[in-house]
């Protein structure tokens, strides 16, 4: 039996992101490893342990980090490794930073291996944050991210060790079968079904929010109203073209609630009265599915477009966070991505037209590209397999 912990991510959240990354990172070690027993460190225990019954078959049990600590200190000193399991570990928060010390400090006093697994940061400019983050990831046996600015960061942390650019492992993703979409489509308001669908995911930015600061960097109100403005030009512009747009929501629970957005953006919309809103929670391996039944999507979200390219449906991204351009460049998708810096509905309108102009190419190379991205994601896994044999 082989013990592994893992946190780094918000596997307790409603995110259908995070949700991913545990579902993923826990299968592709389990299929290639055997028997192995995960333990996962979240402020939401019965939430992981309620999403992974239901769409995982593998060894998982939840600690509640903040109230167990004994267990805490437990797993880490009884495991074979410590994983920071994908996602947005590095960022400045100063409690965030502090249980990150605790956690490699427990690592290095039990001499318990531990590893990065593909992540990706925000924006950090505070040395002693750069200092620090140097000293946990020099400590690591392995370090794997998923975009330039990342290595770029750990970089300038100071890291003295060799690190590996892989592809997030959400995009061996399995998705569900196609009625449950289809069920939720349905759901989601009166279908035209003379028009393709065209899938939309905004996010939430608001400055007031305090958890924003653990997701992305802080936006102000005029940022916000920025990614307001180019949604519900897209609406129109997609209803005008003939096509019918639907929110596809990432996350439904505040204050990082997708639906908020979208019903903004429905509202400043002159045809927002057309868009569908699925209202109510997608499950990880749904979105790939409901993703197939649109023509392209447009969305806010890393794992928006992750498993929207799992679904076979091309993407152009709201690019307000270094990690949302890293991720698009990593599907080949540099033409569609619209920086937060240069956004405007008319700069929206040209990449929505461009893609409706080259989607038959743009979904051939994206299909490609792929199953290049599948192999990638398997990079980690190497890394997890030599260093369990090199602590036997």
């Amino acid at each position: 039996m082989i013990d592994i912990v893992l946190w780094g991510g918000w596997y307790g959240s409603h995110n259908v992101g995070d949700r991913v990354l545990l579902l993923t990172i826990t299968d592709i070690i389990s299929r290639n490893l055997g028997d192995v027993r995960f333990t996962v460190l979240t402020d939401n225990p019965d939430q992981v342990i309620a999403y992974t019954r239901e769409e995982s078959i593998c060894q998982i049990r939840a600690i509640k980090s903040r109230r167990q600590l004994f267990q805490v200190v437990h797993a880490i000193a009884t495991s074979d490794l410590f994983i920071f399991g994908g996602a947005v570990p590095f960022y400045e928060e100063y409690f965030h930073i502090i249980v990150m010390l605790f956690l490699v400090s427990l690592c290095r006093f039990f001499k318990t291996p531990y590893m990065t697994w593909t992540v990706s940061s925000q924006i950090v400019t505070k040395k002693w944050v750069k200092r620090l983050f140097g000293w946990v990831l020099n400590g690591a046996q392995a370090i794997s991210y998923r975009d330039d600015h990342t290595r770029q960061l750990f970089e300038a942390c100071g890291v003295d060790k060799p690190m590996v650019h892989t592809a997030d492992s959400g995009f061996w993703l399995q998705p569900a079968g196609e009625a449950l979409a289809k069920e939720l489509i349905h759901r989601a308001g009166k279908r035209d079904p003379s028009r393709s669908l065209v899938a939309l995911t905004p996010r939430t930015l608001s400055y007031s929010n305090r958890e924003a600061g653990k997701h992305f960097n802080p936006k102000s109100p005029e940022q916000y109203e920025l990614e307001l403005s180019c949604f519900a030009a897209a609406v129109d512009w997609l209803w005008d073209k003939g096509y019918q747009p639907i929110f596809v929501p990432m996350n439904t629970v505040a204050p990082d609630d997708d639906r908020i957005a979208a019903k903004q953006v429905i509202e400043r919309a002159k045809n927002g009265k057309y868009a569908l809103l699925i209202d109510e929670q997608v499950r990880p391996r749904i979105a790939p599915a409901i993703f197939k039944q649109c023509s392209f999507s447009f969305v806010a979200r890393v794992h928006g477009s992750i498993t929207s390219a799992v679904g076979n449906c091309p993407i152009i991204m709201y690019a307000f966070a270094p990690k949302h351009a890293g991720i698009m460049r990593s599907m080949g998708l540099d033409r569609y991505i619209l920086l937060e810096s240069q956004a405007s509905p008319a700069k929206t309108i040209e990449l929505l037209a461009d893609m409706e102009i080259n989607r038959g190419q743009v979904v051939a190379s994206l299909h490609q590209r792929l199953e290049k991205l599948r192999q990638e994601a398997l990079i980690p896994l190497h890394l997890v397999e030599q260093i369990l044999e090199n602590s036997n």
